[in-house]
């Protein structure tokens, strides 16, 4: 009885087909109007869902109200069967009859005939009307975007470094002997691989927020293979190449203890740079050759020749190039490309540790004058829940209060539910004056309404355009408690990230090509200065693994 006095009426999907099933009284109500927010869900509505809607409500009118927009791509009659599924639902006269508007819009529009087009914008300036973000630009708080670009620590450098090198190393492998049956079987560009490939590529982009070990392993037989060749050379080299390998298991495992090797034994022969992990050997006198100058060697003019010769820069002797000895790592038997994942100095997260405290102490500052603002509420937006973690060791060692809110506490907002956890972590993250930071992964990034938070925080450039709108969206409201939402890009310098950022507008047309082989082939830069700099050409692989 309540309810029918009532001048509105909150409900959802799921509570009018429930509440149809027990004949529910609030269903005998005459609606002046029925206004279903996210409309665009209706596509995706289960048809009988659907019609119960429609059929147990009474309305004078009906509103569909969406913040996405209608598909603008591939084919224009896509854009015609999307909205001609909101109308079948409306029922908007003749148009909620599928197959007139196929043929009366749909093909002639898809032909691109100009009377088909201005039939369509006058049908849908007849039942729609919009509100285009810029239109509200003037209401809403002012966004202040700042990069903060980070440089790798020494052990962070190493690690990345790695694994860029083994990416590099696989491709150049498989593209010197790709008629080699074993050799291209554990090539990325295998399509039975296309899971390692997108494994490593998502990797590659973790290691720029925290460090790793790469779970490769020598292989035993391998090993002894290599140590039986370098004894017939001398018992003097083969104790060499046992102390380099060494050094690199040591490697392998952490690059933490790069600091206490003897740095003279993991040194290329010919630049004097650092040398691969795993290593390139010469086959006369068992030197360290770097990946860089083993594939200089290989190629002329970007062609590969596997069997051009080469000078040993040791001892001078002549030798094809296909008879370097690289030390094939192996993989576990899952080829998944994993990493075991450290706990580590990041400076991209002591960078943040340093920017949250920052804004506690500028706030409190403020607190002794006369000018009264809110405690500081900050989101960390990361896509991986290994960042997230190991911000949360941080936020911990710190004493900085926080809570953090991903896939794994029920943060499906765009399911149209909420685990009591994750209810709980909003409400301490709203209230509590202790609690400044909440973590957030993508599943947090819709839906939610943070009006009190003043800084967004990005772990890394977010390819995906729509999605940083939305993150920053959170706090960027129409009742903003700020002026001003400050938002922090973090990039580390001469990575993966210092790419994407600069190029990330035209990413979005990239990602749509998804041939491995043409697009994988992304390896370090052969002409850079930098080892861990990569090729942009063929990026839109590399980076779209979600």
């Amino acid at each position: 009885e309540n309810e029918r006095k009532s001048d509105s009426t909150l409900s959802t999907v799921k509570s009018i087909v429930r509440e149809n099933a027990l004949s529910h009284p609030i269903l005998g109500v005459r609606w002046a109007r029925v206004i279903i927010d996210e409309g665009h869900i209706m596509l995706r509505v289960k048809l009988n869902v659907r019609d119960c809607c429609s059929a147990v409500i009474g309305a004078d009118r009906w509103w569909l109200i969406s913040a996405t927009p209608s598909p603008n791509k591939g084919r224009d009659d896509e854009s015609v069967k999307y909205l001609r599924t909101l109308m079948e639902f409306l029922e908007v006269g003749a148009v909620s009859r599928s197959d007139f508007v196929q043929k009366a819009l749909g093909g002639p529009l898809n032909e691109g005939a100009q009377p088909a087009v201005d039939a369509w914008v006058g049908l849908l300036s007849s039942v729609m009307f919009r509100n285009l973000p810029g239109e509200a630009e003037q209401r809403l708080p002012a966004v202040d975007l700042k990069v903060e670009k980070t440089t790798f620590y020494e052990h962070e450098r190493m690690a990345y470094n790695i694994h860029v090198t083994n990416i590099q190393r696989n491709l150049l492998l498989s593209s010197v002997d790709p008629d080699e049956p074993l050799r291209l079987l554990d090539s990325f560009l295998h399509e039975d691989n296309s899971k390692a490939a997108a494994q490593a590529a998502t990797n590659l982009k973790k290691l720029c927020s925290i460090t790793g070990a790469q779970q490769f392993f020598f292989d035993p037989l391998e090993e002894e293979k290599l140590y039986k060749k370098a004894e017939y050379r001398s018992a003097e080299t083969c104790r060499r190449v046992r102390d380099i390998m060494g050094a690199l298991k040591v490697i392998l495992a952490d690059t933490r203890q790069l600091i206490s090797l003897p740095l003279f034994l993991l040194e290329c022969k010919q630049c004097r740079g650092p040398i691969s992990v795993p290593p390139f050997f010469t086959p006369c006198c068992f030197r360290l050759l770097c990946f860089k100058c083993v594939s200089t060697a290989m190629q002329w003019r970007g062609t590969y020749f596997p069997t051009s010769h080469h000078s040993c820069p040791a001892c001078s002797e002549q030798f094809r190039t296909d008879d370097f000895i690289h030390v094939q790592p192996a993989m576990p038997s899952d080829k998944e490309w994993k990493e075991e994942w450290l706990g580590c100095a990041s400076s991209k997260i002591e960078r943040v540790r340093q920017i949250v405290e920052n804004k506690q102490e500028s706030i409190g500052s403020c607190r002794d004058s006369s000018v009264k603002e809110p405690p500081p509420k900050i989101i960390i937006f990361s896509h991986f829940l290994e960042t997230l973690n190991r911000l949360e060791m941080e936020m911990d060692a710190s004493n900085i209060g926080h809570r953090i809110l991903h896939r794994n506490v029920g943060s499906g907002v765009r399911r149209g539910t909420l685990s009591s956890r994750a209810l709980k972590v909003l409400s301490d993250f709203k209230e509590n004056p202790l609690v400044s930071v909440l973590l957030i992964d993508t599943t947090a990034a819709y839906g939610h309404d943070f009006p009190f938070v003043s800084t967004i925080i990005l772990m890394e450039p977010i390819i995906d355009l729509s999605l940083e709108t939305q993150v920053i969206g959170r706090a960027r409201r129409l009742d903003s408690l700020h002026s001003c939402i400050d938002v922090y890009q973090m990039v580390v310098e001469e990575t993966i990230e210092e790419e994407i950022h600069s190029i990330r507008h035209t990413i979005e047309k990239m990602k749509k090509e998804r041939h491995m082989l043409q697009l994988f082939r992304c390896a370090v830069a052969s002409d850079s200065s930098h080892d861990s700099q990569l090729k942009v050409n063929d990026l839109s692989r590399l980076v779209d693994t979600k």
